[in-house]
């Protein structure tokens, strides 16, 4: 190790400095943007989506029985014989039926998502936490360090 120092010029260490400075913004807008995109699929996940699927499978029940209902009343109206003429109202029980069956598929999967997706939150809470202290404290006291020792140096220089 050498006894003595030549500093003449900390013009690097300053941008150096600088850069810590935009890093640091930077990181912490990501930090935000990160934090806005778990808040928004959290609400799609707990709120939109479920008001959805709850909103389809009670369009989709009362359009199975207003189908029921007028193939019902095609049966009526037509002999035993002639059931084949109501094969556009069967059609649409059937259709409506299938829909449902997918709102209620739709609903189960739900859940399972719902709980997917609070595990995912948990497990990289910690991650996102580390983004958010290196940001805003490793790095900020890292710049601070940075600063001192720039005015030590520039003293040194001017000796």
């Amino acid at each position: 190790m050498a006894d003595s120092a030549d500093i003449r010029d900390v013009d690097t260490l300053k941008e150096f400095e600088s850069f810590l400075g935009r890093f640091k913004d930077a990181m912490t807008n990501r930090n935000d943007e990160v934090r806005t995109e778990y808040a928004r699929v959290t609400t799609w996940v707990n709120s939109d989506a479920p008001a959805y699927w709850r909103h389809e499978t009670n369009k989709a029940e009362q359009r199975v029985s207003e189908a029921r209902m007028a193939l019902a009343l095609c049966r009526a109206k037509v002999r035993k014989e002639d059931h084949e003429a109501c094969t556009d109202q069967q059609r649409k029980v059937d259709i409506w039926k299938r829909r449902l069956e997918l709102c209620q598929v739709r609903n189960k999967q739900l859940h399972l998502i719902q709980q997917e997706w609070e595990q995912f939150i948990q497990e990289s809470r910690n991650a996102i936490l580390g983004g958010v202290d290196l940001s805003d404290t490793e790095l900020g006291q890292a710049r601070a360090d940075l600063q001192k020792t720039i005015e030590v140096l520039e003293r040194y220089t001017t000796l």
